[in-house]
């Protein structure tokens, strides 16, 4: 693989970890909704980000999706399609901490979980399969 592309390659498989993480979560009888949340924000971040990198763009150090989506869809107008993905910006801290009031309903978790797939299936159509996790 061209060293370029190995921090492609990590992005990725760092958000197929928080994926899974978030997948697992969800399993049982005592899912937790709202820290599965968070690995699906951050498995949109991390996607985001390694698509980024892959077109020379330094991805910036922030959880905001929507200034990720932003950049990501100069690169590929495809990217609006994708865009409802960043709701899940609101999960990026807010449930790590007390005093987070709305605590996600496992249908809203199952919902973050199916976006965050269906995010990760359109940039690694995108990407070379050499790049891939």
């Amino acid at each position: 693989m061209r060293p370029e592309l190995e921090i492609v390659r990590e992005w990725l498989m760092k958000a197929s970890e928080d994926f899974e993480a978030a997948r697992r979560l969800l399993q049982g009888n005592r899912p937790l909704s709202a820290v599965a949340c968070f690995h699906c924000q951050q498995t949109v971040e991390k996607t985001l980000k390694a698509f980024l990198e892959f077109h020379g763009v330094k991805p910036p150090k922030t959880h905001a999706l929507g200034n990720l989506f932003d950049q990501a869809a100069t690169l590929n107008a495809d990217f609006s399609v994708h865009r409802d993905c960043q709701w899940l910006t609101e999960f990026a801290v807010n449930p790590r901490y007390p005093g987070f009031e709305s605590v996600p309903s496992f249908d809203h978790a199952r919902e973050a979980l199916a976006d965050a797939e269906k995010l990760m299936k359109f940039v690694l159509e995108c990407l070379p399969d050499e790049v891939h996790p």
